[in-house]
């Protein structure tokens, strides 16, 4: 008679054990998504992209796909800290931190860090966006230089408060965002 007990004790364990199994791989699953890795392989991340194999630049060659992202890993903090000395509107970006959206008017109320000493530098301001869809990317906050999750899509149709949107200023006032656009998205 011991016997049945000792198998019903081992039968309820293993049920224990396997249920904590089931509910890691859930909650795994579903708060830690795959990232991408630096041979550009793309992992399970929801980056908007229906018909392209999953990567968001299934539908540009790869030579736009590695001009963005060598332009992202360019200016980075920590990356390359040179980039900043002797800013110019012409051809570095700003990181703009996006506090308020008027999509209607196309606009967003940002705070401007970087570049420092600008007369735009660390106020609430008011920019335009005029970032083509075909230079524009979004990337995780996670691992910006490396986690494609977005292209070729409209910034005000993704951009929420919080997020940073780095881009290069159309002017020297710094009223107009656009040329090549990266919305680094929170998780």
């Amino acid at each position: 008679m011991v016997m049945p007990q000792v198998v019903k004790k081992k039968s309820k364990v293993l049920l224990v054990v396997a249920f904590f199994i089931l509910i890691t791989l859930f909650v795994g699953y579903t708060f830690f998504p795959q990232v991408t890795t630096n041979d550009g392989q793309f992992g399970n991340t929801d980056n908007g992209s229906k018909d392209n194999g999953g990567s968001p630049f299934g539908n540009i060659g790869g030579s736009r796909k590695e001009e963005l992202l060598e332009d992202m890993r360019e200016f980075f903090p920590g990356v390359n800290a040179s980039y900043w000395k002797e800013w110019s509107y012409q051809n570095k970006v700003i990181f703009a931190h996006i506090q308020e959206i008027d999509a209607v008017n196309k606009d967003v109320v940002v705070k401007i860090n970087t570049p420092p000493y600008e007369k735009f530098s660390e106020r609430r301001w008011n920019l335009h966006i005029g970032c083509p869809k075909d230079k524009t990317i979004a990337v995780s906050e996670r691992n910006p230089s490396n986690s494609v999750v977005d292209y070729n899509f409209d910034v005000l149709d993704r951009a929420k408060v919080g997020d940073l949107l780095i881009g290069y200023c159309l002017e020297e006032e710094c009223i107009n965002i656009g040329n090549k656009c990266y919305l680094v998205v929170r998780n």
